[in-house]
């Protein structure tokens, strides 16, 4: 339940939008706060800026998080570009791109981010990632992608996507294995 307005015209309209709306502001203040320490320093790698994954940039970024955020919408990669503009200029923000299937379908992979910015993020001294959030369409984690997860450090998953894994049983297990934290949407 993290919200900012500015994040907020990344957000896809819902119904009650304004009510959430109101609902989140009240509650920003004080999960922001709460959160800060852990998130100072921390990488986060957002999958999906629209809907709810837009509300997490600002948010993260005012407590100090790294954030590598990706979309499939050329639109929603500038309009974080337009906004965000000194934190990615501050070496704060890395935005990019996710290419959909040739069907125009979404891709049930999850690009690499550490890669995508590979030269970037190894001059700044990161090399993992700490936190993913899928906030894209599922399923992104199955047996390929855990072990991709597990390769970049995660120890976190924690997003809105609906149906992140592909089978729940298998896929839980092979977390609990991987030694990666999994919070349900």
């Amino acid at each position: 339940f993290l919200f900012s307005n500015t994040s907020y015209a990344l957000r896809v309209p819902l119904a009650g939008d304004r009510d959430m709306r109101e609902e989140l502001e009240k509650l920003r203040k004080p999960i922001s706060i709460g959160y800060s320490e852990y998130l100072n320093g921390k990488v986060v790698a957002i999958q999906g800026i629209g809907g709810t994954g837009g509300l997490l940039l600002q948010p993260l970024l005012e407590a100090g998080a790294i954030v590598i955020a990706s979309d499939v919408d050329a639109a929603k990669i500038v309009l974080a570009m337009e906004r965000f503009n000194g934190y990615i200029n501050s070496k704060k923000l890395f935005l990019f791109q996710e290419n959909r299937l040739p069907t125009g379908a979404y891709t049930s992979k999850i690009m690499n981010p550490i890669k995508a910015f590979s030269a970037e993020l190894r001059d700044m001294g990161i090399d993992h990632i700490d936190i993913f959030s899928p906030c894209a369409v599922g399923p992104v984690v199955n047996p390929e992608t855990i072990n991709e997860l597990k390769e970049a450090g995660v120890k976190v998953i924690c997003g809105s996507c609906n149906n992140v894994t592909e089978d729940k049983e298998r896929d839980n297990e092979l977390l609990k294995k991987a030694g990666i934290i999994y919070v349900p949407d």
